[in-house]
């Protein structure tokens, strides 16, 4: 290869990299009437839902096109606390 063409590939490289590094997540839990069925995924109070964003506004926003109001947590990926996964049996469900 072309030290042209490896430079190429080592800007692609980076560009993809910063892409996936914005990345947000926003974690949201349920109350035990909030039952939801997101691109076939179920959603309850025993699972945590993963709405991947490009900022916490976006989340938060994505968040109520989702489930409406018919939610009870929202915690931006900053303040997640993997330890609270224990207090949810169905564990994390990624919904977009």
């Amino acid at each position: 290869m072309s030290k042209d063409f490896d430079d190429m590939l080592k800007q692609l490289d980076k560009v993809v990299g910063d892409m996936v590094d914005s990345r947000h997540k926003t974690y949201i839990t349920f109350g035990f009437q909030h039952v939801h069925m997101v691109r076939g995924k179920y959603l309850d109070h025993n699972r945590v839902a993963v709405i991947n964003s490009a900022s916490q506004e976006e989340g938060r926003e994505l968040a109520f096109k989702f489930f409406g109001d018919k939610w009870c947590g929202e915690y931006p990926e900053k303040y997640w606390d993997a330890n609270k996964l224990a207090l949810y049996p169905g564990g994390l469900v990624e919904v977009n």
